[in-house]
């Protein structure tokens, strides 16, 4: 009796090979625990824009004052200088998403829109990104709906990306989009970085938008489209 319970044991040390399922779980839970050990890094990144001057040179080298302006920036987002492919797999499997009121938002885009008034600033919020390399900030110009920050300011900006009213001519209001890719100095968060909260300090300023229109014909599509690639052309880091 003794000899067949010492067998009996010897045997249920003997290690068994994985099934292939077990296998498969694990591994699902190394990139798991990975990708929770990111977030706990906790990086913060700040995205505020100011709106910059009153005045803008249009076509013919004139000097135009601004007596309003209401510009909508519809979203941001953060982008990476190149996913690696244990990126792309976190990415796959992290549950960190959250549907804000506007646009589907996470750690690296900022879908609620903001209007933003001449010479004001707004804080479009801020990125939660997991430790990688960032080297572009993009930003979308868009039409504004009624629960957008800012928008009680002026109320008729609803469905414009852009309300401009230049001294002596008639307020004019562009509904189309545009993005802008600002260059970074190549962000690195990592958990050798010594700073964990960054500030993005992006200004529109007003001298150029204007550039290459006729202020007599504002109100054309062809103005329009022009004064709003010019105000997103105008946009930089500080």
């Amino acid at each position: 009796m003794f000899n067949s319970i010492a067998l009996g044991q010897a045997d249920a040390m003997v290690e068994k090979p994985l099934e292939p399922r077990v296998k498969f779980l694990a591994v699902i839970a190394v990139l798991v625990s990975a990708c929770a050990t990111q977030s706990d890094v906790g990086f913060s990144v700040d995205v505020q824009v100011t709106l910059q001057g009153t005045r803008s040179q249009a076509a013919g080298g004139d000097e135009h004052t601004l007596e309003m302006a209401s510009i909508v920036l519809e979203s941001a987002d953060l982008e990476l200088c190149a996913p690696t492919a244990w990126q792309r797999a976190g990415d796959m499997l992290s549950p960190i998403s959250q549907a804000w009121a506007h646009s589907e938002s996470d750690p690296t885009h900022l879908g609620v829109p903001h209007v933003v008034q001449l010479e004001g600033q707004a804080l479009l919020g801020t990125f939660r990104p997991a430790p990688a390399s960032y080297c572009t900030l993009a930003l979308t110009f868009g039409p504004a709906d009624d629960d957008a920050e800012g928008v009680e300011a002026d109320p008729g900006i609803v469905g414009f990306a852009l309300g401009l009213k230049v001294e002596g001519q008639p307020l004019v209001r562009v509904a189309d989009s545009q993005t802008v890719r600002l260059p970074l100095t190549r962000l690195v968060l990592d958990g050798a970085a010594k700073e964990r909260v960054f500030a993005l300090d992006v200004v529109l300023d007003s001298t150029s938008w204007l550039t290459g229109v006729d202020v007599t014909t504002l109100d054309s599509a062809e103005s329009k489209s022009k004064i709003l690639q010019n105000v997103a052309a105008s946009a930089h880091l500080q």
